[in-house]
């Protein structure tokens, strides 16, 4: 079984790898964004990026993109009389911004602005905007490690929006950050459920399982990222990167036996 983080001063080491372990897979599929910093998922897909090796670092695997630029839409766009969906729409692009930055209190004054004009139903804002914000919220306090406000919020997000997948995602992905794997499966498979095809979703699901030890239960749901060799390679990421070399270079191994081609898992296997 994959071990346990131990726990430095301040934050839990494990919140900085499980958030790289899961933006290395995306990046290595192709896919836009890391699972929680949302900001990020306004880049471009990489069309043809590959999983990556165990000496790269999370920053390595994603390079920096500018902030989010504030819309131009009309819709969206400043006025001297904004709408209350323009006020909402402001809060939000503000929090992603300073969530971006790595600002996550005044991220949070702004999602919490976002949510209390939300609450006033008013300019067609609706029980879904509402959500967002609770979301938004919760997944800022995940980012600093507090997480029994997150729970609180996301327990309002879910009552507000029930069959959202990305609340279930974040809900999860928050359980499996505390090492609470069986939640977080539990929430997984609901998002799983409700967006079968959501890379992100199945990512995740593959992560909680192989942190429980589950890793043949796991590659299914981690080769979705990108087909079976580069799951067994995104697999090989992951055991290394938790400390179990022996354990990565056999799934390396066995794709580059699927995949003899695979230059990115022989780089590894030489890291190893």
């Amino acid at each position: 079984m994959i071990t346990r983080m131990t726990r430095k001063s301040g934050l839990p080491s494990r919140i900085t790898l499980r958030q790289g372990l899961s933006c290395a897979i995306l990046a290595a599929a192709g896919v836009s964004g890391c699972t929680m910093t949302k900001p990020s998922s306004m880049r471009p897909p990489e069309q043809n990026a590959q999983p990556q090796t165990p000496a790269q670092t999370p920053a390595q695997q994603q390079p920096q993109a500018p902030p989010p630029a504030l819309p131009s839409d009309p819709q969206t766009a400043f006025h001297a009389n904004p709408t209350e969906r323009q006020r909402y729409q402001v809060r939000l692009d503000f929090g992603r911004i300073f969530e971006y930055q790595g600002n996550y209190e005044a991220a949070l004054g702004e999602y919490q602005e976002a949510l209390a004009v939300s609450q006033g139903r008013k300019g067609g804002l609706t029980a879904a905007d509402e959500a967002l914000a609770e979301r938004k919220i919760a997944s800022t306090y995940d980012h600093i490690g507090r997480f029994p406000l997150a729970d609180v919020h996301y327990k309002k997000a879910l009552k507000l929006a029930p069959r959202d997948p990305r609340i279930w995602n974040d809900v999860g992905y928050s359980y499996y950050m505390q090492d609470r794997l069986a939640d977080s499966e539990r929430a997984l498979r609901t998002a799983a459920r409700l967006a079968p095809d959501d890379v992100r979703v199945n990512v995740n699901l593959g992560l909680a399982l192989a942190a429980s030890g589950r890793t043949e239960e796991a590659l299914p749901y981690l080769s979705r990222a990108g087909g079976d060799a580069a799951g067994l390679a995104n697999l090989g990421y992951l055991l290394a990167a938790t400390g179990h070399p022996d354990l990565a270079r056999v799934q390396y191994q066995k794709a580059l036996e699927m995949r003899p081609e695979f230059e990115v898992a022989r780089r590894a296997l030489a890291v190893l």
